[in-house]
């Protein structure tokens, strides 16, 4: 589970980065590329031909994320956000923001729209983003969003509402959890095995 959220958050970043790799802001660099010597009696003169060069600098993406209930240090799905969050910062240069739900949760499209305001892309970790992310997605079109573990389903349809500018990364993690059982199965000497879920919701039952 922790792999995941690391790969979720490092390919989309790895994608935003490359969509808005190109600005405005260059930088200049001086290249000595020839010297040319001159001798007229005892004096010599040498002369260093230089050239300048303009290569284009990136902007750095700018990444927001919103943590769910609990925030950076539940030890849980969040510290796998933030693993993945660190790591683009090192390998990608990215600057971030993070911030955190309430403990019950009723600010989440409050911060999402935040961080929407100085950021590129807006990351929602868990499927309780959707309706806010949906809300603040279609009034921030030009601003990427990522829901992580979440279905925007706002008319209850069984179809996807997400506007074009939101990627719902879903993952069929009870593939994992059968592979769990199977092994559980192979060395019970009852003949017995058990499951015990954090919550009763959907996602969790996926895994019985």
């Amino acid at each position: 589970m922790r792999n995941k959220y690391l790969i979720i958050v490092l390919v989309a970043l790895a994608m935003v980065a490359a969509a808005c790799g190109g600005s405005d802001t260059t930088d200049e660099t001086t290249v000595t590329t020839a010297a040319t010597t001159t001798t007229e009696g005892d004096t010599t003169d040498t002369t260093e031909a230089t050239t300048t060069t303009t290569e284009a600098m990136a902007d750095p993406v700018k990444v927001g994320l919103v943590y769910d209930i609990g925030g950076r240090g539940d030890q849980s799905f969040n510290d796998s956000a933030a693993a993945g969050l660190d790591k683009a910062k090192t390998d990608f240069g990215i600057e971030a923001s993070e911030a955190a739900a309430n403990e019950d949760g009723s600010n989440r499209e409050e911060l999402l729209g935040l961080q929407s305001d100085e950021s590129d892309i807006v990351f929602g970790v868990g499927f309780l983003f959707d309706v806010p992310m949906y809300n603040v997605s279609t009034e921030v079109p030009e601003v990427n969003y990522g829901i992580v573990d979440g279905f925007i389903d706002v008319d209850f349809d069984g179809t996807s509402d997400a506007p074009d500018n939101v990627a719902m990364l879903l993952f069929a993690e009870e593939q994992g959890s059968f592979l769990v059982g199977a092994a559980a199965a192979l060395k019970t000497e009852t003949d017995r095995i058990g499951f015990i879920g954090g919550v009763n919701i959907p996602l969790i039952q996926a895994f019985e």
